[in-house]
């Protein structure tokens, strides 16, 4: 975990704060006439295996996919209803006793600003959800999603955000609604939101030089530095840690699966705004090395047995951005 530890320091010394099913389907703000936002990064790793475990039966080539995104319905109304996706996806393929064969987590919810309440707007966001190893054949990988948003100016560039949060899918507390704060401060260069169970950080340095970062409890991390050279195209660098936790065919709800796989990578990136009728172009190919890849069994993040270890590996990575 020492690692982490130096990127939180980094994150909040110094986004990938895309808008997921949650919270931030009501308190990110758009930009300009923009309707919809979308975000896929997909990597594939060919050379890992399960550690302890002999014969070719340990050997993995895992696909893992994570695609987010949001739409509205009116782009001309900031307060306009929207509705919001994400869509995690992994195959290991692999005959290792220790690990399914595919594991999937799929959610959709819709986000309605209801008016102000003491001054501050208020924000509501309902859906629905499915994670598993068998895509759909069991009612028991079923979760529910609801967030209550209060967000209140305290001057021009400062914003106070309350929120009353539940995922039934969450790996920290997935049982009942926890609350959460944020304070946010937003400038033309960027903005920055320190508070739980979310902090973010996305600034331009200069013209050229770019940094976003998030944390998330118990242990989401991403950092990006982005660099631009000419004509489109830029380079950069991902830091990052996912931490997901899965429902499992015919087991208890009380004992769920997860992985871990911290990565670190650096690539090409090329972006063109107005590509087609008002729509974007952004694609990265980058290489990278997958570390600290731990799965666990458990109820959430406060008792995990760990069950297999999935040895280090490179990978490729596709990254695409969509503004519509």
């Amino acid at each position: 975990m020492g690692w982490r530890s130096a990127v939180v320091v980094l994150l909040f010394g110094t986004c990938i704060a895309q808008a997921q099913t949650d919270e931030r389907l009501v308190t990110e703000p758009w930009t300009g006439s923009q309707w919809g936002q979308t975000f896929d990064h997909a990597l594939y790793q060919e050379q890992g295996h399960v550690k302890g475990e002999p014969g070719n039966q340990s050997n993995t080539q895992m696909f893992w996919w994570d695609s987010i995104g949001r739409f509205r319905f009116n782009s001309s109304d900031e307060n306009a209803p929207s509705i919001a996706y994400r869509y995690v996806t992994v195959n290991f393929d692999s005959n290792s006793p220790s690990l399914p064969d595919t594991l999937d987590k799929v959610s959709l919810a819709g986000g309605l600003h209801l008016g102000e309440v003491y001054g501050g707007k208020v924000g509501l966001v309902l859906g629905a959800g499915w994670s598993g190893d068998n895509p759909f054949a069991d009612v028991d990988g079923m979760f529910g999603i609801g967030h209550v948003t209060w967000t209140k100016a305290l001057s021009a560039q400062n914003y106070l955000v309350l929120s009353i949060d539940y995922d039934g899918s969450a790996a920290f507390l997935p049982d009942v609604p926890t609350p959460g704060f944020m304070v946010v401060h937003r400038e033309e260069n960027g903005s920055i939101g320190f508070g739980y169970p979310r902090s973010f950080v996305r600034w331009d340095l200069t013209d050229r030089l770019s940094v976003e970062g998030e944390y998330r409890v118990p242990y989401s991390i991403d950092a990006y530095v982005d660099y631009k050279i000419a004509g489109g195209f830029s380079v950069f660098g991902n830091l990052a840690d996912s931490f997901e936790a899965y429902y499992l065919n015919d087991e208890s709800r009380e004992n769920r699966f997860f992985q871990q796989m911290a990565r670190a990578e650096v690539g090409i990136r090329y972006a063109k705004g107005d590509f087609y009728q008002g729509m974007s172009l952004d694609v990265g190919l980058s290489v990278g090395y997958a570390f600290e890849q731990n799965l666990y069994r458990g109820f959430d993040v406060r008792d995990l047995d760990k069950t297999a270890e999935i040895s280090d590996a490179p990978y490729v990575a596709l990254v695409l951005r969509g503004t519509f």
